[in-house]
């Protein structure tokens, strides 16, 4: 994970965007395409942003229905905010 820059720029990316709205849940398509704005592309950086959140219990996953991951905020607003330099001193 070290070796993708952009993971840590999606990590603060989702933790402002989960601080700001705590009741999103959303697919990996979905986070893409809504959260952040880039076309809904599951990029390597999302998908280890999202990763590295759910293992560091920033997020949730919960499976639908239809077999699609959803995930959404499991951390306080103040984790959140400490999110990114978690993800630096981790990695």
């Amino acid at each position: 994970m070290a070796g993708n820059p952009h993971i840590a720029e999606v990590v603060a990316a989702l933790a402002s965007y989960l601080a700001a709205n705590p009741h999103a849940c959303d697919s990996a398509e979905g986070i893409g395409r809504w959260w952040l704005m880039d076309q809904g592309d599951v990029t390597q950086a999302l998908r280890g942003a999202l990763d590295w959140m759910v293992r560091h219990g920033y997020l949730q996953v919960q499976t639908a229905t239809d077999g699609r991951s959803r995930y959404r905020r499991h951390a306080s607003v103040e984790a959140l905010r400490n999110a990114s330099a978690e993800f630096h001193r981790t990695n």
